[in-house]
């Protein structure tokens, strides 16, 4: 067929409409796909998953909303104020339930983004192919990832949808108009969509000229017609005229404004531009910083884009493209120009999530359609195009969900166990009626509509990830907010960064270990959560460290039922220094069933280093081994400002694997064959080290206190054992003694006689 080509037949052919068998077919695929994935998921993807529901509760109960950080409007939280209004009308104390309600009504928007793009596809490449593009729709990895989920980006993406659907062809002005209405809408639900807006106006104004601009004086009318009203609406939540809508243009706008300028080489016009924006929003200014503010390089969503689109969605993306470009359809260019265009911008920005690129979905998939709709054919079509095509799509479905499941979804679960262990022991052993358990959390978003009425969550007024950016009245309101908790949620990595040993100290004075949840293989990059509990004088209660004065280390060892203390000496200073392992202790961990090893150390003299100690458990098969190099007392109380006589007693979460705590590693537990048991015979091995961790480090000399002597210069070589007893590591680790591990229920293999799985 020639470029010159008549049209094609579809276009005489009606759009999809609700009504059809087909249609509800295709919404039935699609919601058994996003049941899917919600059962994939567990806990809230990110804050923003919580944030719109916040703002709507807040705004029921007559909470204050706004301030001077306010980019979002309220238009998509108020979705959900008719659901907070009815709990608060009928007095419900337990809004767990909303939680599913809300997330039910995100699919119903999903839905109908679904059905809305196969419409909008319909009508300018046919109806085969308005089929296909909703349910490719339906497969994209990262609408499934977010449709169950109360985020903007859906509802967005339907009104933007709906406002293209109104303006991919030249119609009536009050069509348009109701487009550029919908396109305000999306506008309202999403900021973000400021600029499919401004792509589609100028595509409008190059489509049809400055002799045809209804349609462009319709959508700016529509445009102009919602950004008053969220204006307005701004007005009534947040008590100022227009806020949020002037912050987030000169946020966005401005910023993405000025890396435009100072790569085209006009950096004195960037600071000048940087300051103004500074000075408006009232933040800090280094302009030293403006070369290197990207964070994620502008290829970022071209290397990644196979996340997005799967490699056969591209591949019919190509085929309805040349297709198009054969039979004149014009509206798949101007699709695609609107989708560069927001390419070009979004690139420079330094945050990049495809989250982002829902609305962008209906500007992509209608060419992918049209692909498939093309090789499926009856008019000459052969058997091979539509085997391929149809292999194309069953792919995209399968590979859609194997790019879903790369996704963190359940990265911040370990929340929701850690708050339903807590509900769980309140219904067990409830407060008194006249008060409520209070509750903080280093992500209070994370526990959002999971915790009982038994609990109230205490807010803090600025974020603990913060607290070292965090003024010392600042920081002195956190205390007092710590001061006021009964329980706290923390995840470890928040309370060991260097910067944040004052908040650790605060955090293990006031609080003790009550449990711990940690899955390696989905919590990694999140760190094991702990379930604090207000401390009380209470005996053997676990805490991350502790010290304390002792006159004669014997005794303690007796009280502790502590057996074989072992020197490390640093023979290179005069007078020599020594550190005693006095002995070790492990229990189990309530919460995700780990276990909670316990080291007591004894400064036998005044200590001038922060040592480093290197710790390593492994089982009989030598295959695996627990890793677990650290600085004494997690460096926050370090030994420099011990006295001579102090024991300190400092846990860890044992997790019987291979480097547990490293994200992107795979899951290799401890043990071999004896995970088919109930327990592992494990060894413990430790040396000391006199330096910090990358720059080497000499080992702290072990001496025999039966006689002095360094028994690691007697060991046989073959056997790493010596006479009196001592065994060492090839690498000059001693071991301190033997464990059994319990077998945990993760790790554990049936005794089927096969080979264990790598």
């Amino acid at each position: 067929m020639s470029a010159n080509a008549a049209a094609p037949a579809f276009r005489s052919e009606p759009p999809l409409a609700f009504g059809d068998r087909g249609v509800r077919l295709l919404l039935c695929f699609a919601l058994v796909l996003q049941v899917v994935a919600w059962t994939w998921q567990s806990g809230y993807p990110l804050a923003d998953a919580v944030e719109f529901m916040d703002r709507a509760r807040d705004w029921v109960d007559g909470r204050a909303l706004g301030g001077d950080r306010t980019i979002r409007s309220f238009a998509y939280s108020a979705v959900f104020v008719p659901l907070f209004g009815a709990a608060h009308l009928v007095g419900l104390d337990d809004l767990r339930p909303l939680l599913p309600i809300a997330r039910c009504m995100q699919v119903a928007l999903a839905l109908g983004f679904v059905f809305v793009c196969a419409r909008f596809a319909s009508r300018f490449v046919g109806r085969r192919a308005g089929y296909a593009t909703g349910a490719l729709a339906a497969m994209n990895p990262f609408f499934l990832l977010y449709s169950s989920w109360p985020i903007s980006g859906v509802a967005a993406a339907l009104f933007v949808t709906l406002g293209l659907e109104r303006l991919i062809e030249r119609s009536t002005f009050r069509r348009e108009v109701v487009g550029g209405v919908y396109l305000g809408i999306g506008f309202l639900m999403a900021y973000q969509t400021l600029l499919v807006i401004l792509a589609v106006l100028v595509g409008l104004v190059l489509r049809d000229g400055w002799k045809h601009k209804s349609a462009v004086v319709a959508v700016l009318v529509g445009l102009v017609v919602m950004v008053t009203v969220q204006v307005g609406l701004d007005r009534l939540v947040y008590g100022e005229w227009g806020g949020s809508v002037w912050r987030y243009t000169i946020d966005n706008i401005g910023g993405t404004a000025t890396g435009w300028l100072v790569n085209l080489g006009f950096r004195d016009t960037a600071e000048k531009l940087y300051s103004w924006q500074s000075s408006v929003r009232d933040f800090n200014v280094d302009v030293g910083s403006l070369g290197t503010r990207q964070r994620m390089p502008r290829t970022w969503y071209i290397t990644h884009f196979h996340e997005m689109f799967v490699a056969p969605v591209i591949a019919l993306g190509l085929v309805g493209a040349w297709r198009a470009w054969r039979g004149r359809i014009g509206a798949v260019g101007f699709l695609f120009a609107v989708f560069l265009a927001n390419l070009a911008v979004m690139s420079f920005k330094g945050e990049k999530s495809y989250r982002l690129w829902l609305p962008l979905l209906a500007t992509l998939l209608p060419a992918a359609g049209l692909g498939f709709a093309w090789l499926t054919t009856s008019d000459g079509a052969r058997a091979a195009k539509r085997g391929f095509a149809w292999a194309a799509m069953s792919a995209a479905g399968v590979l859609g969900f194997v790019e879903l499941d790369k996704q963190p979804l359940r990265r911040h679960g370990v929340y929701w166990e850690a708050i339903e262990h807590v509900n769980a022991e309140l219904e067990t052993h409830p407060p008194p009626a006249d008060r409520r358990v209070r509750v903080g959390s280093a992500y209070p978003w994370a526990v959002f509509l999971r915790t009982s009425p038994s609990i109230e969550m205490v807010r803090f007024d600025h974020p603990l990830e913060a607290y070292a950016k965090l003024t010392s009245d600042e920081r002195a309101q956190i205390a007092g907010v710590l001061d006021s908790l009964d329980a706290l949620l923390v995840h470890l990595p928040v309370l060991t960064r260097p910067e944040h040993a004052e908040l650790f100290r605060a955090v293990n004075e006031r609080f003790r270990v009550r449990s711990a949840f940690y899955d390696q293989r989905t919590h990694a990059e999140l760190g094991p959560l702990y379930v604090l509990e207000r401390h009380r004088t209470v005996a053997r209660a676990r805490r991350f460290f502790e010290i304390e004065q002792v006159d004669d280390p014997a005794t303690y060892a007796g009280v502790h039922k502590l057996h074989r203390p072992i020197d490390f000496v640093r023979e290179t200073v005069e007078p020599n220094e020594q550190l005693t392992l006095l002995g070790f202790e492990v229990e189990p961990m309530p919460g995700s069933d780990h276990q909670w090893i316990t080291y007591h150390w004894y400064a036998a003299t005044d200590l001038t280093l922060n040592y480093r100690v290197i710790d390593r458990i492994t089982a009989p098969d030598n295959k695996h081994s627990w890793h677990n190099n650290h600085h004494l007392a997690y460096a926050a109380l370090p030994p420099t400002t011990w006295k001579r006589g102090t024991v300190l007693r400092e846990s860890y979460l044992l997790v019987a694997s291979a480097d547990a705590f490293y994200a992107n590693l795979p899951y290799e537990p401890l043990g071999g064959a004896y995970r088919r048991g109930d327990a592992i015979p494990a060894r413990l091995w430790i040396a000391v080290l006199d330096g910090e961790e990358g720059k080497g480090g000499k080992q702290l000399v072990v001496r025999d206190r039966r006689n002095g002597a360094a028994p690691r210069a007697t060991i046989d070589t073959q056997t790493l054992w010596n006479v009196d007893g001592w065994r060492f590591s090839p690498t000059g680790l001693v071991q301190i003694g033997g464990l059994n591990l319990p077998v945990h229920p993760w790790a554990r293999v049936p005794d089927d006689g096969l080979s264990l799985p790598e």
